[in-house]
């Protein structure tokens, strides 16, 4: 056998570069090096999925300096900016984070600033404040079976308590007295210790075999019975071999704060054929039909020899299958999470969703199951509808749109999408050839011209945003150090008026930049995944208003004061000496200021809680007490209250 010199040469040249590359110290010429945050050290491939991997292979290192992210290949480098990245940034897990890890922004702790919180695959979840501590007692160990996974998670106050609870969906293996159980919720408070009567198990019969990636769905947190505290809709896949081939059961699980099961419930969709469960997405829930009780939709999918695959389920809050046209049977698999909205704004919601693999569409159906004019869409090149659909007014009629991104098998685009089923002026628009993602549209304003902007993480290692009429935003994309599997976030962490984006790569890093813009809650119309942390999936139609605030004062009340002591009560305010004026004022973003007036003569301006003013002066007879508030968008709201002071 002849071995040709040209492709030997070759080779023995890549060899030994490879070799050189990996011995040698790297200094990058020309620019400071000041390393603030971390360096990524890869030795060959990435470990990425082979469906996506987009990039080369390599050897080499990567920097990420203040401002800088420095990648060297092979013998080549390129140098990519990352400005406005917070002090304290980027964080990293112990482990990768991957379609399945979600970032939730929430006030954990209940500070009055907001923290960030993922789940990684060595089966931890990490939170962490704006300035990038860990929270105390955090992480949290949620899975530790098979060295642990991800433990899809929500937050929410569940006891209604004041505080916020973690929920996740462990799905941890475990052996008491020789029976095996599985974990399928647990529950933690915010300084990380686990709750009474969580985690819940249930048995895991002999035979059975779980699979793990799926049913990998976020816990739904919504009051289903209407008691003002929480319950917990989570799901579970069993597959059972009997010898004769696999038995398949889809389970979705409602708790109660304390861990007890709801009545009516698990909802169980048993098998059809020789099928096996696969894929799903999380859970909505939200008063769907406008009848003041919550109702909860859920997909399920079976794969094997049927042609029915994909469900989706309207269930009430005992667990029961809604009258109308449910299930809705679809060709294909349900794999992203449904979301709701009202377009049509008669006060109960529509349910939209996607269905991939073969004959890809998307649809638009009413509470009774009915697909709305225009829908579905079933022109969409056999894209796959994997990441969840996001819902925001991007035109300002007051009507949202749909946001929907492709798959893994590199289609490359986004849409966006009318009620009416037609596309928005400028969509779909593509990504840079030969990618795709996994992650969820995010919708929000990061141009500070409070038109909203949609945001895309994608497997280029790049974070896309395009305007409302599909344009690139200028300065975009953002690159991070390996491929984003998980939807982005905006916020405001520490409540200082800028905007935060948050993304995550599949090492593991965490990253928090500043937009250019001033943050405004109300152009925030779909900010992470699946709308919020409780996971609820439902776009209220809320976002895009600016409410004003409400403010009341609590004293003085009716009564008689004695220098501030209220002595007994009386048909108005009588107050004898000093006396301190309290108010209550709340808005549906933030307080700007609290005025305070005597006789339309301002006294105090007060811009944090508690909102209060001695009044020391002495006077005599009838004044009228003024109370102002103001939001950070400058709406106002007044209460008064007229009394009798003397001395």
């Amino acid at each position: 056998m002849r071995i040709k010199p040209l492709p030997l040469l070759i080779g023995i040249l890549l060899f030994f570069s490879i070799v050189m590359i990996s011995k040698s110290e790297y200094k990058v010429k020309d620019i400071s090096v000041n390393i603030q945050f971390a360096t990524y050290v890869y030795d060959g491939q990435p470990e990425i999925l082979p469906e996506i991997q987009m990039r080369p292979y390599y050897t080499g290192i990567c920097i990420n300096t203040d401002n800088m992210v420095r990648e060297i290949f092979f013998c080549n480098q390129r140098t990519y900016q990352n400005p406005g990245i917070k002090n304290g940034w980027p964080q990293h897990t112990n482990g990768n984070l991957t379609h399945i890890s979600k970032i939730i922004v929430e006030d954990l702790d209940t500070n009055g600033i907001k923290d960030i919180i993922v789940e990684a695959d060595d089966g931890k979840i990490y939170a962490w404040d704006y300035v990038g501590n860990n929270l105390p007692g955090w992480p949290v160990v949620s899975s530790s079976f098979m060295g642990g996974h991800v433990s899809p998670s929500s937050i929410g106050d569940i006891d209604n308590d004041g505080d916020m609870e973690l929920v996740s969906c462990p799905k941890d293996l475990v052996q008491e007295e020789g029976i095996t159980k599985i974990s399928i919720v647990s529950a933690w408070d915010h300084m990380g210790n686990i709750l009474q009567n969580f985690p819940v198990f249930i048995e895991y019969p002999e035979g059975y075999s779980l699979f793990w990636w799926h049913g990998m769905t976020n816990p739904v947190l919504i009051d289903l019975d209407n008691d003002n505290d929480l319950e917990i809709i989570v799901c579970l896949t069993i597959c059972e071999n009997d010898g004769n081939g696999w038995i398949s059961y889809w389970k979705f699980f409602a708790f109660h704060h304390n861990g007890l099961s709801v009545d009516g419930w698990p909802f169980i969709v048993q098998k059809e054929g020789d099928e096996t469960p696969y894929g799903g997405g999380t859970p909505a829930a939200a008063d769907v039909d406008n009848d003041g009780e919550v109702e909860v939709v859920v997909a399920t999918n079976l794969l094997g020899d049927t042609e029915v695959w994909g469900k989706l389920y309207l269930l009430n809050k005992n667990g029961d299958v809604e009258e109308g046209n449910w299930p809705i049977i679809t060709n294909d698999h349900i794999y992203s999470a449904p979301a709701l909205a009202d377009f049509d704004l008669d006060g109960d919601y529509e349910i939209v969703f996607g269905s991939s693999m073969d004959d890809s569409r998307f649809f638009v159906v009413d509470h009774f199951g009915n697909n709305l004019p225009g829908w579905p869409r079933d022109d969409l090149d056999h894209l796959s509808l994997v990441s969840a659909p996001a819902i925001g007014d991007l035109d300002g009629d007051f009507i949202p749109e749909i946001i929907q991104a492709n798959g893994v098998y590199w289609n490359n685009k986004v849409f966006a999408w009318h009620i009416d089923g037609s596309d928005v002026n400028g969509w779909p628009v593509n990504f840079d050839p030969g990618n795709s993602t996994w992650c969820s549209p995010i919708i929000g304003d990061i141009t500070g011209d409070d038109i909203p902007e949609i945001i895309v993480g994608n497997s280029d290692s790049k974070i896309y945003a395009w305007h409302n009429n599909g344009s690139k935003v200028n300065g975009w994309p953002k690159t991070i150090d390996s491929i984003s599997f998980v939807t982005p976030a905006l916020s405001d962490l520490e409540y200082d008026g800028n905007e935060d984006l948050i993304v995550a790569s599949y090492s593991g890093y965490v990253y928090v930049w500043n937009t250019t813009s001033s943050f405004n809650p109300h152009t925030m119309h779909w900010p992470q995944f699946h709308h919020d942390a409780q996971h609820m999936g439902a776009y209220d139609g809320k976002e895009g208003f600016d409410m004003p605030p409400v403010v009341q004062i609590s004293k003085p009340e009716s009564a008689f004061y004695l220098f501030n002591r209220k002595i007994l009560p009386f048909f108005a305010p009588l107050i004898f000496g000093r006396i301190i004026i309290e108010a209550d004022a709340t808005d549906d973003y933030r307080i700007d200021r609290v005025e305070f007036y005597i006789d339309n003569a301002l006294q105090a301006n007060i811009s944090s809680p508690p909102y209060s003013w001695k009044w020391s002066e002495r006077s005599f007879f009838k004044h009228t007490i003024i109370v102002i508030a103001y939001d950070n968008s400058s709406n106002s709201a007044t209460d008064e209250v007229t009394v009798w002071k003397f001395f």
